[in-house]
């Protein structure tokens, strides 16, 4: 091989990794989630991230059990783990969010302050 076709053959590798980073990155990127409220049922949410040497771990408040998934998808799990939380323990009626414990008994109510936190939270955790 000459030089041109082995800095052409860099040049393309060099292409495909930015590519795929950048590809990998857009796709394990979370939403946006609205400040206020997530911060107010962030007490709430049995779930929390722990650093680790290689990464972050899941952590169960409740049960004390740590998942331990691979880097790339850490942030998309929790976001997973969140809205399977907000299905179970989470009623929205017109705007006031409550909070329910596992008996489904009303632990906390959060008031929405506008029409933006109110279509987040029908978004994000999928609720009617």
């Amino acid at each position: 091989m000459n030089r041109k076709n082995l800095n052409m053959l860099f040049l393309l590798f060099f292409i495909l990794f930015m590519a795929g980073g950048m590809y990998l990155m857009k796709n394990n990127v979370p939403a946006k989630k609205n400040e206020r409220v997530y911060s107010l049922l962030q007490e709430h949410i049995p779930y929390f991230l722990e650093k680790r040497v290689g990464g972050f771990s899941i952590v169960s408040k409740v049960t004390g059990k740590k998942e331990k998934p691979m880097a790339t998808g850490v942030m998309s799990r929790l976001v997973q783990l969140e809205k399977q939380w907000g299905k179970k323990h989470l009623i929205l009626k017109l705007k006031t969010l409550y909070i329910l414990d596992d008996n489904q008994k009303v632990l906390h109510e959060i008031i929405l302050d506008n029409e933006n936190e109110t279509d987040w939270v029908k978004r994000f955790f999928e609720l009617k």
